[in-house]
């Protein structure tokens, strides 16, 4: 019996090999940064899309109860169920990286220049334990603002000490910190 996650474990492997080579090759270094974040979210929402979209793709569990017991009306109910789960999610996906888009392109525009400067406090760093270089949610308080709006900084060993003031460079609509001084 062919193994289900083989092409599964092959595409995210492509990812994480795709993306490192960007890190390490790009240059400079907030460029590598913001070409690796769009890289992930552009592949993995295409191929979610392209998954879900396969009218080959089947889409029912063999062990399921559905599948031994289930009469044909019920598979074909949970297949198109699925189905329109994923293609939802992808479209979400799809969706949710237009502002990463917008960015991208005016980087592509104007370079270094199109980027946001902004400085301010740290009023939060948070991560999950032992991922701090993957992703950060950073909440940065700007001089006089009341409340702190949330950036994040991806690929970035660098921890935030709260209270510290910081200037970033951001990008203006999906909200990544491509650089920290400070």
């Amino acid at each position: 019996m062919k193994n289900k996650w083989r092409g599964f474990k092959i595409f995210f492997l492509a990812i994480i090999i795709g993306a490192f080579i960007i890190l390490t090759t790009v240059k400079p270094e907030w460029l590598a940064r913001f070409s690796a974040a769009a890289y992930i979210c552009w592949s993995s929402t295409l191929a979610l899309l392209s998954w879900s979209l396969n009218p080959r793709n089947n889409f029912l569990v063999p062990n399921s109860q559905v599948a031994i017991h289930g009469d044909e009306r019920k598979k074909n109910f949970a297949r198109l169920a699925t189905r329109i789960f994923y293609i939802f999610i992808g479209s979400l996906s799809l969706y949710l990286s237009i502002p990463i888009a917008q960015d991208a392109t005016a980087i592509l525009k104007g370079g270094y220049g199109s980027l946001v400067p902004i400085v301010g406090a740290v009023v939060d760093d948070t991560y999950f334990f032992g991922t701090d270089f993957l992703s950060q949610d950073v909440d940065i308080k700007k001089p006089g603002e009341e409340k702190p709006e949330t950036y994040y900084l991806n690929f970035c060993r660098q921890r935030m000490e709260k209270g510290k003031i910081y200037k970033f460079m951001t990008t203006p609509h999906a909200k990544l910190i491509l650089e920290v001084k400070g």
